[in-house]
């Protein structure tokens, strides 16, 4: 169920874009990002994949 909204007409162009959901669809897989511990998970996740590279191919 996507839930969207009209930006105001008077404002001008550039919040047009910034308040846009682009995709709708992708709402259900990146909803936990709207809370903090989303992020701590997925920069701990990322940090992870970075030492592991760092450890199995320090060149790259």
């Amino acid at each position: 169920m996507a839930i969207s909204h009209d930006p105001p007409q008077k404002i001008g162009w550039l919040p047009r874009p910034l308040t846009t959901d682009f995709c709708p669809w992708a709402n259900r897989f990146v909803y936990w990002l709207k809370e903090p511990v989303g992020w701590f998970v997925l920069a701990t996740a990322v940090s992870i994949m970075i030492m592991i590279g760092l450890y199995l191919a320090p060149i790259g």
